[in-house]
């Protein structure tokens, strides 16, 4: 059954009273410099097969200095399971790419093969993060199916370009909801709640921001177009690259901010066995931090990806709180009594991580 918002509000008022436990990130960019440099040479000579084994490592940092309440989480994956999945990623990339230089219907089909499959792959790595992500020594888990998969991310959003995706927000709210509610922590599965409304409200900013930012690239185009009649081929190519980078960074600021905004609504919407979520982080503000990490990426060649990694993991624990509500040792003990166990899982052959 949905709230209304005032019950919402209401139940937001009281999550206030309770206790909240802060997130916390001790991560420092020079600790974890030295861990991207090494996994970077060592990625390079061994031409990716050591990237498994880097993602391990820089998760396990990542994990391992992200606490609540003074008990940090746990990555437990082995790289040997990434490389399989990677393995994987990289078959179906070679497919792609092999069948665009073969013919253009060929590369048609595998590219529809790759949508049929992209379902599978996302059931299987949510899957993956949860089982191999603990707190407290109880796992995550995660039971989503293909078939929901299937119809949530190809089917659904397929069918909103009939109605000029004017229904896409309420896709984008199921399909936030099915992956909130086929989490658990140990045995107590995640429940998800939000309203239609919300959604709309990201979106249509979202829209706003893209007619403007369209706007402002017409505009910039013209200026571009009266420029380059007097500028040479390098001169023109360098005026066309300099509106390109302004619409690409424009875009993919909004597209930071409704990523950033649906996480947001998401944290304070989720409730494991009673206890819930309160979630400040703000879209704009998380589309600024991407904007500046880029810049400094793109002006030191690569050498700032480590401080702007350490900035934003940073900047994520320092607006997210954990809120137990009642006796906080039941609660870890429901859900350690519930967990299944794990060995009956590990067993699972399709056990992989597609994600880099």
């Amino acid at each position: 059954m949905h709230h209304t918002l005032a019950e919402r509000a209401a139940t937001e008022v009281s999550v206030e009273d309770a206790q909240s436990l802060p997130f916390r990130f001790s991560g420092r960019t020079d600790e974890y410099f030295r861990i991207w440099i090494v996994n970077l040479a060592l990625t390079i000579v061994t031409l990716g097969v050591y990237s498994a084994w880097a993602k391990v490592r820089s998760e396990r940092y990542f994990y391992g200095n992200t606490s609540v309440g003074g008990t940090p989480f746990e990555y437990l994956a082995e790289p040997l399971a990434i490389l399989k999945g990677r393995a994987i990623a990289a078959v179906l990339l070679l497919a792609y790419v092999g069948s665009s230089q073969i013919s253009p219907l060929l590369n048609l089909w595998v590219l529809a093969l790759l949508a049929l499959l992209f379902p599978w792959m996302l059931t299987r790595s949510l899957a993956f993060r949860a089982r191999y992500s603990a707190w407290r020594s109880i796992r995550f888990g995660f039971d989503g199916r293909y078939g929901s998969a299937f119809k949530l991310y190809i089917w659904y959003p397929f069918l909103t370009i009939f109605t000029l995706y004017l229904l896409f927000p309420i896709v984008a709210r199921q399909q936030a909801e099915w992956m909130a509610n086929h989490h658990r922590y140990g045995g107590t599965p995640l429940r998800f709640q939000s309203d239609n409304s919300q959604f709309y409200a990201i979106y249509l900013l979202a829209t706003v921001c893209a007619v403007g930012v369209g706007f402002m690239i017409a505009i910039l185009m013209g200026w571009a177009m009266d420029l380059m009649r007097m500028l040479d081929a390098a001169g023109a190519e360098s005026v066309l690259a300099l509106v390109g980078g302004v619409a690409y960074l424009g875009m993919f600021a909004i597209g930071v901010y409704v990523r950033a905004s649906v996480a947001n609504l998401m944290w304070n919407g989720i409730e494991v066995g009673g206890c819930r979520f309160r979630s400040t982080i703000s879209g704009w503000e998380m589309a600024w931090l991407f904007f500046t990490n880029t810049l400094a990426i793109i002006c030191t060649l690569g050498l700032a990806y480590p401080w702007a990694r350490i900035r934003v993991a940073r900047y994520r624990a320092e607006h997210l709180y954990f809120v137990p509500m009642g006796d906080p040792d039941q609660f870890f003990a429901d859900a350690a009594g519930n967990a299944p166990a794990f060995g009956s899982e590990a067993g699972d052959l399709f056990d992989v991580d597609i994600s880099w």
